[in-house]
């Protein structure tokens, strides 16, 4: 409950897409904690399934614009 209204409160503070950003990576990001608090092994192809979602993520959410720019 509380994540959710940091998340809320967060995006009063910057722009959709990178709220979008960081919301839609969140699943990534908790495949790579695994590996360090439950000591999670990954296979080859699992890794690669992990940065083809995080490259998915950045694509759509900043169509590569980095400017920091509003729309």
């Amino acid at each position: 409950m509380i994540a959710f209204m940091c998340q809320y409160k967060a995006q009063e503070l910057t722009t959709a897409s990178k709220t979008a950003l960081f919301i839609n990576s969140n699943p990534v990001f908790v495949a790579v904690f695994s590996v360090f608090l439950v000591k999670e092994r990954f296979t080859k192809q699992q890794l690669a399934a992990l940065v083809l979602a995080l490259s998915g993520v950045v694509i759509t959410s900043t169509r590569l614009d980095f400017s920091g720019s509003r729309r």
